[in-house]
């Protein structure tokens, strides 16, 4: 072989021989701007909005070859997102709102799936455009990790701290179990033993009040819908369900 020989690529390096070539696919660096149905104010970015991108062919070789697959949607996450943002301290609406951007980004916006008539029991295709479907609700101001509020029954100040999405993956029954985990005080007393038993001891409408917000209600994507039967017409509000493989594209 002739050492002397210099081909094109020696002459060039191979960043910008890669950049030259996938000058026009370049995914990785395409990202759109998103804002954050709790309005970022829980996570210390100083602004309502992250940049994120859609998948690769590199990040989907990632995700099919996970042993755990529950694991998937968050190295999603910490793959398309541009910010230094970890996704376990995600709120639920802000975590179901970038997932489903980075789909619409990586597959686009329709999604089809079956659904089982509620009156005549025959299943139907249906197909929804999500992001044009599905609006997104905001509050008035930057959602903050704790709220305090006076609880209607007991008329004592309250600080509430609000779930990240993977404390709230469990079952209602063992959120409700552990409610107390996510008052911070009780008319100013924070220890543990004081506030489990008042949790214990509260109304059914006191509960509701810190359910609202531990999980951030109100915010986020409406995910209701109008479902018309092809086979019998009835229709009615729905409320659409996430599947895991909806946001993973699997």
């Amino acid at each position: 072989m002739n050492d002397n020989f210099v081909t094109k690529e020696t002459l060039e390096s191979e960043d910008a021989i890669l950049s030259k070539i996938l000058e026009n696919v370049s995914i990785s660096e395409e990202y759109e701007q998103i804002k954050l149905p709790s309005l970022g104010g829980l996570y210390g970015l100083g602004t309502d909005t992250i940049h994120i991108r859609g998948l690769t062919f590199e990040d989907e070789k990632i995700l099919a070859g996970l042993k755990d697959r529950r694991k998937s949607a968050n190295i999603l996450l910490e793959r398309c997102i541009k910010e230094d943002l970890n996704p376990l301290d995600l709120i639920p609406q802000d975590k179901v709102f970038i997932l489903t951007h980075i789909r619409n980004m990586s597959v686009g916006p329709n999604h089809e799936f079956s659904m089982t008539c509620p009156n005549c029991k025959e299943q139907s295709t249906i197909e929804i455009n999500v992001l044009e479907t599905f609006e997104c609700r905001y509050p008035d101001k930057p959602l903050a990790p704790t709220e305090e509020i006076i609880l209607g029954r007991l008329q004592k100040p309250v600080v509430v701290r609000r779930a990240k999405s993977h404390e709230l993956e469990n079952t209602k029954n063992n959120i409700l179990e552990n409610l107390w985990r996510y008052v911070v005080s009780i008319d100013g007393f924070t220890a543990a033993p004081i506030r489990t038993k008042v949790v214990d001891k509260l109304p059914r409408e006191d509960i509701k009040q810190i359910i609202s917000i531990v999980s951030s209600e109100g915010i986020g994507l409406d995910t209701r819908f109008m479902y018309a039967c092809n086979s019998c017409d009835h229709q009615e509000l729905t409320e659409f369900t996430f599947q895991n493989g909806f946001f993973t594209m699997t």
